[in-house]
């Protein structure tokens, strides 16, 4: 569920094949420089490296679902309910998605 996609040059956070979702969960670097991050050189290439990575997995057909750092969503129960109650899991991304 973790790592890298197969046949991809990218990785995500969270990516369940079986329903072709992956979820991002981006931090204050990829939408404002963070000197802490590389300042402004490293928050430009990570700009162009997160529209690449979209636009791939738009083509491979992957849902991929993206949380900032400025938004309340918890991610702990999402691995558990996947391996226990598949239905739990995807009550939970619909809940996710509406609540945004």
């Amino acid at each position: 569920m973790f790592g890298k996609i197969i046949g991809s040059s990218y990785h995500l956070i969270f990516f369940i094949p079986k329903y072709n979702i992956a979820v991002e969960h981006q931090g204050e670097q990829h939408v404002k420089p963070i000197e802490m991050f590389g300042g402004i050189e490293k928050f430009n290439r990570t700009r162009e490296l997160d529209i690449e990575k979209n636009n791939e997995c738009k083509n491979m057909g992957i849902n991929l679902l993206y949380f900032s750092y400025q938004q309340n969503v918890d991610f702990s129960g999402f691995i558990d309910n996947v391996f226990l109650n598949e239905n739990i899991f995807i009550e939970k991304i619909k809940e996710i998605i509406s609540n945004l």
